[in-house]
This record gives structure tokens, C-alpha cells and sequence, in this order.
């Protein structure tokens, strides 16, 4: 915070008040820094996860959250956490008390069809677009479609399993290395050398993994 902003930001509240700065007293003076120090207090404080109360981080890069206290993201992941640790499970009432991921969406799996679903307590979770529903009052589970949803996403982890050992076992091409400042427990980055030598595959080439 500089001097300079906390002076900007005080005399746009007193300007807000109907006051003109230049006439204020040093009380007055006093008492709209004072104001403006809790602005920007407010402004930088981190958010805070209404769920678990914890101080959430955002990658800037990634947009992935880490709901810890801890050091914000440089990397793209948060602190190094493991994926399954990155969104928390949120605890959803739906007639009962449901553990519900922060980035499932209830629609998918609701016997209610959307159009003239008509629900009065809906919460919003983060996936893409932060409208992924993860608590909702009229939520009914349609069980063949919950099953057929959850034989989907298992489907989808085999793959990405294989994917993963496919990554880390493959032989690589002459252009390319593992890199073990990017990768991560069960994520195998692999870097290209490009021919114009540059890009992060250059700039790591010092974090190369031994073969």
C-alpha cells in the first residue's frame, strides 16, 4: 500500500461524503485515512471459503483454488497439492446431508427437468463459469442417470490413468524431456525443445529428469 493511494482512496470517500478534502480538519483528515486503511484492508484480504472457512488461493494462471493456508500458487498448482485435494467436498442439504464435490452440478443427475425447475435455495460451486449447482432445495436423484454419470466419470479417470502412464513410460523423442520441476505425484509434464529456442521447454531444459 502506498502513501499515495491511501490519500487517493480517502479523498474519494470524502468527496462521497459531500466533503472537500482541502477544508477537512485534521480529525476529519484522520478519521477518512482511517477509513480508507480499512478499504484497502478489505480490498486485499484474501477470500475466505464459506464452506470450510479457510483461506482460498487462486492460480493466476491455472485458476485452480487451494482452500489452505498457505503460500499462494507460482506454478499452476497450488503449493503442489494432489488433484483430489485441489476442490474440496462441500456438504450439500438435499433432503439429507450429502457429500457433494465443489465441482459437480446437481442439474446433471436431477430427476426435475431444468426448464420448469422452479428452486428457491441454490448454491453455486467452481467449475467452469462458477455456475456448476452443488446445493439446491428441489434436488431429486435420478438413479439411472447418477449411475450412467458416475460409469462415465470412472471411464474418464481409466483413461486419464492410462494417459498418465503412457506420459511417464513412453520413450521420448529427441525434442523432448521430462520435466521434474513441473510434474507432480501422478502428473508427468513433458517439454518440447522448439526450434526457435525459446519457450518453457528452453527456459527448464535445467530441470531435464534423468531417464
Amino acid at each position: 500500500m502506498s502513501s499515495e493511494e491511501r490519500l487517493e482512496i480517502a479523498q474519494e470517500l470524502a468527496a462521497k461524503g459531500g466533503q472537500q478534502w482541502e477544508g477537512l480538519n485534521e480529525e476529519m483528515v484522520n478519521a477518512y485515512l482511517h477509513n480508507a486503511d480499512l478499504v484497502i484492508e478489505d480490498r486485499d484480504r484474501p477470500p475466505v471459503d464459506e464452506v470450510t472457512g479457510k483461506v482460498v488461493y487462486t492460480c493466476d494462471r491455472c485458476q485452480d483454488k487451494a482452500y489452505i493456508g498457505g503460500t499462494q500458487c507460482a506454478e499452476c498448482n497450488p503449493v503442489g497439492l494432489p488433484a483430489e485435494e485441489v476442490h474440496p467436498h462441500a456438504v450439500a442439504v438435499v433432503g439429507k446431508l450429502v457429500e457433494v464435490d465443489r465441482l459437480t452440478h446437481l442439474c446433471d443427475t436431477c430427476k426435475n427437468e431444468r426448464p420448469v425447475c422452479y428452486a428457491d435455495i441454490v448454491e453455486y460451486g467452481d467449475g467452469v463459469g462458477n455456475d456448476n449447482v452443488i446445493k439446491c432445495d428441489t434436488f431429486e436423484v435420478d438413479d439411472e442417470i447418477a449411475a450412467k454419470a458416475e460409469a462415465e466419470a470412472l471411464a474418464k479417470k481409466e483413461a486419464g490413468e492410462k494417459a498418465e502412464a503412457d506420459k511417464a513410460t513412453r520413450v521420448l523423442k529427441a525434442n523432448e524431456y521430462r520435466c521434474s520441476k513441473c510434474s507432480k505425484p501422478g502428473k508427468t509434464i513433458i517439454h518440447i525443445l522448439q526450434k526457435s529456442g525459446t519457450g518453457i521447454g528452453h527456459k527448464h531444459r535445467e530441470f531435464a529428469a534423468k531417464k
